[in-house]
């Protein structure tokens, strides 16, 4: 066996797992983490307030199954208590860290696929490294529904300002990443996965992986889920901007002294469109500035027409 293989399957991966009212699904999903390969995987629990019975199924599963453990916390939503566990001392333990959601299923390939990726990586270990990937959509009887984005995606530093490509629970970063994210802990995150996929790309490396290896539960109890994608969805809410503006405004004055000034210039004509016509054109026209679909794009072009552009 080569020292790469053995290295592959001795990679130590601590998956964060936030559940909520997840009794109906997560003990499928606490398997299908049990049943991973090639890697040395723990698994930490945060029990995010449940009023079901999460916690007693959490206690019996931790207490029968070596490698996975839970802490009960107070309600506080899926961003915070997510950042409660990036903050847990057991992460400095570990080469890789995953997301996980509570009600989806992992392939058995899916961690040693995701470390296998990275390790190919040529970037030196002390930047950030973060891998995405897509994900097969399923009902909730795990069907196969389709695929959450059907070709091959290209992020680029102006794309990622447009839109998040990198859906949470396929994300497994290094510690480098993890270390930069906690900087910003307290700003005005859209999602945790979009602020990690941002210091993927503008700060280290953000590799997506076109295979989908976790059957991805769409169903009513669903906290994010994929929409649909529409272009009257992507031109909706007009009358209200998000939280994607102080979310990049956040972001270039934390890693300011990271951040090259071209790279603050792309984020600057987005957060600058509300308020600028100049800036508003320049989006309108340059074709970097785009989406990861046809409809995403429109959608995006005709907010900065219309100078709502989140």
């Amino acid at each position: 066996m080569s020292g790469t293989k053995l290295r592959n399957e001795k990679m130590r991966v601590l998956v964060l797992l936030s559940a909520y009212n997840g009794e109906k699904f997560i003990l499928e999903q606490l398997n299908s983490l049990k049943a991973q390969e090639g890697v040395q995987m723990h698994c930490l629990i945060r029990d995010d307030g449940s009023s079901d019975r999460t916690s007693e199924l959490l206690e019996e599963y931790c207490r029968k199954n070596p490698g996975f453990e839970w802490i009960k916390g107070q309600n506080c939503g899926v961003i915070k208590s997510f950042n409660e566990l990036l903050k847990n001392d057991l992460c400095m333990q570990y080469d890789w860290i995953a997301f996980c959601d509570q009600d989806d299923v992992w392939l058995s390939a899916k961690l040693k696929r995701a470390v296998h990726v990275l390790m190919k990586s040529n970037l030196l270990e002390n930047k950030p490294l973060v891998y995405c990937s897509n994900l097969e959509l399923v009902d909730a009887s795990l069907a196969h529904i389709g695929y959450m984005r059907s070709a091959s995606v290209k992020v680029t530093k102006y794309t990622a300002v447009v839109q998040n490509c990198a859906t949470g629970c396929t994300m497994v970063f290094n510690q480098a990443a993890r270390l930069e994210y906690l900087k910003g802990i307290d700003s005005a995150m859209e999602m945790h996965d979009y602020w990690m996929f941002l210091i993927g790309v503008y700060l280290g490396n953000l590799i997506y992986d076109s295979r989908a290896l976790i059957q991805y539960r769409q169903h009513g109890a669903n906290v994010i889920g994929a929409k649909k994608q529409t272009i009257k969805g992507a031109v909706q809410n007009l009358s209200k901007t998000g939280n994607h503006e102080k979310m990049l405004l956040d972001f270039m004055d934390i890693y300011s002294e990271s951040i090259s000034d071209d790279d603050k210039a792309v984020m600057k004509l987005v957060t600058r469109a509300n308020h600028d016509w100049k800036c508003r054109l320049h989006l309108m026209l340059d074709p970097r500035f785009h989406g990861y679909s046809f409809k995403r794009t429109l959608g995006f072009k005709i907010r900065a027409a219309i100078g709502r552009v989140y």
